[in-house]
């Protein structure tokens, strides 16, 4: 009777080890959940990057043929005769209003183009140096904000 009772327990997990494994399997899935999340932004975030170095280049080639950068929207930016010499794809994919600045200043830097996220959570803008600077999109200067985007 004894040996027929052991090998009645030995035939499957404990409801423990079962618990165990699901608590292990969910915290590795939610860490992998965010980096997936951290990855996403970063490839969003260098799609407005590369969007801001061809306008950069464009207005450091305004300021030196006119004398002044251009300022205007999207569909400005994009009209014929073009300012700039540069045509955008419309809609941008993952960004919005994209905007040629005149030397705003924002995070005590002069820039010369501003882009936003979709999901409005964010705001790039490019110096007149070409250094890409990372805002909230009511232009609140926060490093912690986009730390995770460069």
């Amino acid at each position: 009777m004894k040996s027929y009772l052991r090998s009645m327990n030995k035939r499957g997990y404990t409801l423990i080890e079962i618990v165990a494994v699901v608590i292990i399997v969910s915290m590795a899935a939610s860490l992998a959940l965010v980096k997936y999340g951290d990855y996403m932004r970063r490839i969003r975030s260098q799609e407005g990057q590369q969007i801001l170095t061809v306008l950069f280049g464009a207005q450091v080639e305004r300021l030196r043929e006119v004398g002044a950068y251009f300022a205007g929207t999207q569909a400005q930016i994009n009209a014929v005769p073009n300012p700039l010499n540069v045509t955008f794809p419309q809609p941008l994919s993952n960004f919005k209003n994209l905007t040629a600045v005149n030397g705003t200043v924002r995070c005590g830097l002069p820039t010369v183009g501003r882009i936003e996220a979709n999901d409005d959570s964010y705001a790039l803008h490019v110096s007149d140096q070409g250094t890409i600077i990372c805002t909230s999109v009511a232009n609140v200067c926060n490093t912690a904000l986009c730390q995770r985007m460069f």
